[in-house]
């Protein structure tokens, strides 16, 4: 990360460091924390979040259907904010989380190496 990690939240850094772990599940735990903690302003860029990680650990399970649906409403809330906002361009992220969950087949198989991280590069 090129920022200067010390303006976030340390919640929303280690949510970005266990979703590009790999670990989605824990990641939309953490950003859950954060979520029912936030100002309104940001409520929903951190559901966006969310349901970008719950949206890859269903992907990986096999539930396609509700990783699409969470995928769509992901990127909605995620639109609702300039971009890049708190140092993640989010819309370049949506759209090639998009690409790479549509490459799964319905078994869960996908290539966890497409899956686009999440990198913090300016600051807001």
């Amino acid at each position: 990360m090129k920022s200067n990690a010390n303006q976030y939240d340390t919640r929303y850094l280690e949510g970005i460091d266990l979703f590009n772990s790999g670990d989605f599940f824990a990641a939309h735990e953490i950003w859950e924390e954060l979520w029912t903690d936030c100002d309104a302003n940001v409520r929903r860029f951190y559901q966006s979040l969310i349901h970008a990680s719950v949206a890859v650990y269903h992907c990986l399970r096999g539930n396609n259907v509700g990783a699409s649906r969470l995928l769509a409403s992901g990127s909605r809330y995620a639109k609702l904010y300039p971009n890049p906002f708190l140092g993640f361009r989010h819309q370049e992220f949506w759209a090639a989380l998009e690409t790479c969950l549509a490459s799964a087949d319905s078994d869960g198989n996908l290539d966890r190496e497409r899956i686009p991280k999440i990198e913090l590069t300016l600051l807001d």
